[in-house]
Formats: C-alpha cells, sequence, structure tokens
C-alpha cells in the first residue's frame, strides 16, 4: 500500500494515430483503444496508475479528442472527478512534448504542485508495482535533491531507432537512481546497434519527473521565445465546460519541439531510474502487440469470425464483423476494418509503410475512423455515395444535437430505437420506433432524447452534393460548441 504523493501526474494524450494504421487514426490514437484484450483502453490504464500516485491529475489533450477523453474517463467511474481532481488542458493544434511539458510546469507552478510526473497516455506498464515503487523512490530521492530533471529509463530488448538513449553511469544497478552520462535522441541504426550490443545503454520511456521550478529554468535558458510563447497562450486560455482550452492564435506561433531534443540532451546532469521487469513496451507496432498477446499452439493471435485451416504464426484483428476464411498462409499481418483490410507481412512494419506512402492523398480513411464521438453521444458512417450518405446515430439519455441548419443537403431520419423528439423549424414533433421525417434543406432542426435510460438510436440518410460536417450552422447548442 502506498502513500499518495502530492505530486501533479501530468498524461500526455496526444499522437497521431500512425504507427498502429488503420486500427489506429488521427480521430481515435491508439490510446483509446484496448490493445492488450484487458478491457480497458491504454488511455484508462495510465489514469488509474495516475491515480495510484497522485489524487491531482492534468490532462493536457488534442482538442479533437475531448469528447472521446470524456466517455472513457467515465467508463472508469471517474465523470464526478472531472474538473476537480482531473483537470484537463486542451491544445488547439499540437506542438510535440516540449509545450506539453511547459504547459505542466506552468499548471504545477500556479497550483502549488512543486513536483511534476509526466507521462504518455499511451504506454503499457505490465507489473505496475515496479513503476510504482520506482515512482516512490524518486520522490524521496528529490526530498534531498531538492530540484533537477529524471527519466524513467528501459532496458532495451533491440536496437530500436525510435527511441532516445541515456547513456549509464559506471556503476549504475538496476532499479536504482544514477546521474546518467549523456542524452542521445533517436540514433541512427549503427549507432543504436553498439549502444544495444555493449549494454551501456537505456531506452529513455519518456516518462519524466522535474521540479517545475528548475525545468522552467531549463527551458528560459534553452527556449525562451517558446516559453514565452506558450506562457502567454497558458495565460489567456479560456475555460468551457471541463476544459481549459489554450489560446490558439497564440499557440500556433509556438516551435514544435520535443522535450528531449529541446531540453534533455543539452543538460550536463541528468537523474535516471532503469525500470526493471516492468513489463513496459509503447506498443509502437503490431509485432509489439503480437508478443505481448496469448498465441495458439501454431503462434496465431485470431479475432472473431476468423475461419481458418493450416495457418501458422498469423496476427488477425477483424473489426469489420464481416468473416475472413483463410488457408495455407503464415506470417501475416491482417486488420480489417470496416472501411480498410490492410494484409502486409509480419516483422516490416508494413502497415506503417503504406500509411506515409498514402498519407499525401485526401481519402478521409486514412485519418478518421467510420466512428466518430460527439457529447451526445456517437455515429458511424456506414454508406457514402456520389449524392448520398447513410450513418447511424446513437443519442445518449438526456441528450439532443445542436439545433442547426445545412445548406448542401437534405435528410430523413428513421427511428431505429427509443422515442426522438424532433424540432423542426421551431415545431416539436415526436418520432416513435420504426417513424421517419423528413428535413428539408436549409430548414432549422434537431432531435433530443428525454429519455433518462434508453439510448436514441436512429438512421440518418443525407441527400445532397457535399456531406462535410463544416456544412453545419449551429443556431444554439447545448455543448457550446462553435
Amino acid at each position: 500500500m502506498f502513500i499518495k504523493s502530492q505530486t501533479l501526474v501530468s498524461i500526455m494524450v496526444g499522437g497521431s494515430g500512425t504507427r498502429l494504421w488503420p486500427l489506429s487514426r488521427e480521430s481515435f490514437p491508439k490510446q483509446f483503444i484496448d490493445l492488450d484484450n484487458s478491457g480497458l483502453t491504454i488511455f484508462q490504464k495510465t489514469i488509474l496508475r495516475g491515480r495510484e500516485i497522485s489524487d491531482n491529475l492534468l490532462l493536457i489533450a488534442n482538442f479533437n479528442h475531448r469528447f472521446i477523453i470524456l466517455e472513457q474517463l467515465r467508463a472508469i467511474y471517474l465523470d464526478d472527478e472531472v474538473g476537480k481532481k482531473i483537470n484537463i488542458i486542451l491544445e488547439p493544434i499540437g506542438k510535440n512534448t516540449l509545450a506539453v511539458a511547459i504547459i505542466a510546469a506552468l499548471f504545477a507552478k500556479k497550483n502549488g504542485f512543486d513536483r511534476v510526473l509526466l507521462m504518455p497516455s499511451d504506454q503499457i506498464i505490465q507489473n505496475n508495482e515496479i513503476f510504482l515503487t520506482a515512482f516512490h523512490d524518486v520522490n524521496k530521492f528529490f526530498d534531498d535533491k531538492k530540484s533537477g530533471i529524471l527519466t524513467f529509463g528501459i532496458t532495451p530488448t533491440s536496437s530500436h531507432t525510435g527511441y532516445g538513449y541515456i547513456e549509464k553511469s559506471d556503476n549504475s544497478n538496476q532499479n536504482e537512481i544514477f546521474y546518467a552520462k549523456k542524452f542521445t535522441e533517436k540514433p541512427n541504426k549503427e549507432i543504436a546497434q553498439v549502444y544495444f550490443n555493449n549494454k551501456t545503454h537505456l531506452w529513455n520511456s519518456g516518462i519524466f519527473f522535474f521540479c517545475h521550478e528548475f525545468f522552467l529554468q531549463k527551458v528560459a535558458e534553452f527556449e525562451s521565445e517558446n516559453l514565452t510563447i506558450v506562457s502567454n497562450a497558458f495565460d489567456k486560455s479560456e475555460k468551457k465546460h471541463e476544459f481549459l482550452i489554450l489560446n490558439e492564435a497564440i499557440f500556433q506561433e509556438a516551435r514544435s519541439d520535443s522535450i528531449d531534443f529541446a531540453i534533455m540532451q543539452k543538460l550536463d546532469e541528468i537523474c535516471c531510474i532503469e525500470l526493471a521487469n516492468s513489463g513496459w513496451s509503447d506498443l509502437g507496432s503490431f509485432d509489439q502487440i503480437y508478443d505481448l498477446l496469448e498465441k495458439d499452439n501454431d503462434g496465431n493471435i485470431i479475432d472473431d469470425l476468423i475461419y481458418s485451416e493450416s495457418i501458422k504464426n498469423c496476427h488477425i484483428i477483424n473489426k469489420s464483423e464481416k468473416p475472413i476464411i483463410l488457408n495455407e498462409v503464415e506470417d501475416l499481418v491482417i486488420i480489417a476494418m470496416k472501411d480498410i483490410i490492410t494484409i502486409t507481412k509480419k516483422g516490416v512494419d508494413g502497415n506503417k509503410i503504406m500509411f506515409d506512402k498514402l498519407k499525401s492523398n485526401s481519402f478521409s480513411w486514412i485519418k478518421n475512423q467510420v466512428f466518430d464521438k460527439r457529447p451526445w453521444g456517437d455515429y458511424e458512417n456506414i454508406l457514402e455515395k456520389e449524392n448520398f450518405k447513410i450513418k447511424i446515430i446513437t443519442v445518449k439519455p438526456n441528450s439532443e444535437l445542436s439545433y442547426q441548419i445545412h445548406k448542401q443537403r437534405s435528410e430523413h431520419w428513421i427511428v431505429i430505437s427509443g422515442i426522438g423528439i424532433v424540432i423542426l423549424d421551431d415545431k416539436q414533433i415526436t418520432l416513435l420506433e420504426n417513424e421517419s421525417i423528413y428535413i428539408p434543406q436549409h430548414s432549422k432542426h434537431k432531435i433530443i432524447n428525454k429519455n433518462n435510460t434508453q439510448d436514441l438510436i436512429f438512421v440518418e440518410i443525407q441527400c445532397g452534393s457535399y456531406f462535410g460536417e463544416d456544412d453545419i450552422i449551429r443556431i444554439n447548442d447545448k455543448y457550446s460548441r462553435n
């Protein structure tokens, strides 16, 4: 049993969703997915780990993910803590980890937290006790040290080029704090191989512990202009519902850089603790997920609706709700989504390679899932053709869509489950199950679910020439969206 710390636990909730594409995408990156079949997403596990350390949590997140975050917090019974013990700051545009670290330090300074634990939301730690023990050792170490910055190191299992490397001091031991000789950010393959062979370096996990005063001093020394910009954006933040939103006009002027490049490589003295046997992984490839999960006798990881004969060492994820039939194949990674199917050879990170080739195209499926979250519920795109689009929309109890107008499309709504209260050009109409209504172009409209417990589910058929989400003119909105 650990005594909770008064440290501010600051969690970075960003990411572009590219490394596990197409399972993970920009609209729904990997931290919001249950990657290890535990029943919890990586984000939720990180939140629960943070709460074991401290009652004071700060999430620094992408503005576009705000409703996903709220939904996943509510799913682990933390809704009553949002805005009290869980603070959420939204970045209008991603500016990498340096800006996030500055924001965390500024928040800590403003709210009386001397120390900050900064950690990503997209990593898994299987042995939580080792991490908690390491944190409390670090916290105790800083009782005497009073200032500085520390990084959590991971014992390398390969010559990975995607991580920063920490050169160990000669007398460093596992799970003990030491002063590192040098920090190197993402070396090339040849240098990484030397580090791995010599057993002289650790991976930088991206988890940092620092005193805000020391950190801000170093940022002022190395990144004074960036510090001024981020500080001004923070000071001019706007409070809206559960969120504090950074000033976009100011924040967009900040330089995008990592804390590793901007600060860590320039420090003469870096503290480090090696997290040995913690089961740490950033789950940055399908190979890493494959290594983590239980396999059958033929080395396969097989999802539902898979029918196979004589397959070996395959990793198959099926989110398509369609059967996949395989015969006499091996060493494949198959990711079947509702809108994309990828088939690549294991060990080559083929999905990431294909994403890099395709990302310059304008296909919506490159960045966006077929579903999206909203404060009132969610929707799923079922079919889109040149002159029509079909969605299934779910409205949560006591929730409603905004009162809005579309200039370029009309709509048909068909209730599948629940009761919908439609407001159409200021008239109220009740829609029961199996009933429908036509929403003409340019008409004011919204739908309300007044039920306390039951979802309202309806099919929306859009007809017209353009179906973008920017063809929404909101007249009024319960959730204060622009």
